[in-house]
């Protein structure tokens, strides 16, 4: 039996497919997704694999973070490689060109246990909505975003008499301690503190919430009614 899980962000939306593996909750991260998941059309398909990594070639390398990822063509596809401790690959996902599926294989371990590479069978076949959206679920968004003339902007906006606000900026530059402010005026809806969408439609441009907090650790999957200027 295949299971499946929606989630809409940007007014976009990502359906998750599995099988033979479950669904855990991710307590100790500050991403929160449940508002997130609701029901609509799928705009793009993430088929989810637990087990062993596929074999794979590294045809031509794209970006490489430094932190947790990096990403290579492959076949006429996207690849992404997510690690820890800068060598230990935990999941592969090849994105289709035409920005519409993916599939990607994760490593069945014990949590903290990164050390066994071969997928264990005794092990729950379980993954986290949560931890894959934080790193991996953000780059294959980013990906998609691009087809639908969207952009996530490290930014924190607001909504504020319906007209979305986004206030852009560096790290340190103060978009959290704007954030604090505008939260304390009970005509403003604060849709994040770090990370924000804009998206060109056919009504105009609209700003949306994400899953993705900051320090202040505030998300809302709300949109604005319109958006005519940023600061």
């Amino acid at each position: 039996m295949i299971n499946k899980v929606r989630v809409e962000i940007g007014g976009i939306g990502l359906l998750f497919r599995y099988k033979d593996c479950q669904i855990k909750k991710d307590k100790n991260g500050d991403l929160d997704i449940k508002d997130f998941i609701r029901d609509g059309k799928k705009d793009f398909v993430i088929d989810i694999e637990i087990g062993n990594l596929p074999e794979y070639s590294r045809e031509k390398i794209l970006f490489e973070s430094k932190e947790n990822w990096r990403s290579y063509i492959h076949n006429g596809s996207y690849l992404f490689e997510i690690y820890q401790n800068n060598r230990d690959i935990t999941s592969v996902c090849i994105m289709q060109k035409s920005l519409n599926k993916a599939k990607t294989y994760m490593i069945a371990q014990r949590e903290g246990d990164i050390n066994n590479k071969k997928f264990n069978p005794n092990f729950k076949k379980r993954w986290s909505l949560e931890s894959f959206m934080r790193v991996l679920g953000q780059l294959i968004f980013s990906s998609v975003l691009y087809k639908y003339q969207g952009l996530l902007i490290h930014s924190s906006g607001i909504i504020l008499n319906g007209e979305g606000v986004i206030f852009c900026g560096i790290s340190g530059s103060g978009k959290t301690t704007l954030t604090e402010l505008w939260k304390k005026r009970k005509e403003v809806i604060v849709l994040s503190d770090d990370r924000i969408i804009v998206r060109k439609e056919k009504n105009g441009y609209f700003v949306y919430g994400t899953p993705w907090p900051g320090e202040a650790k505030i998300i809302s999957s709300r949109v604005s009614l319109s958006f005519n200027s940023a600061s």
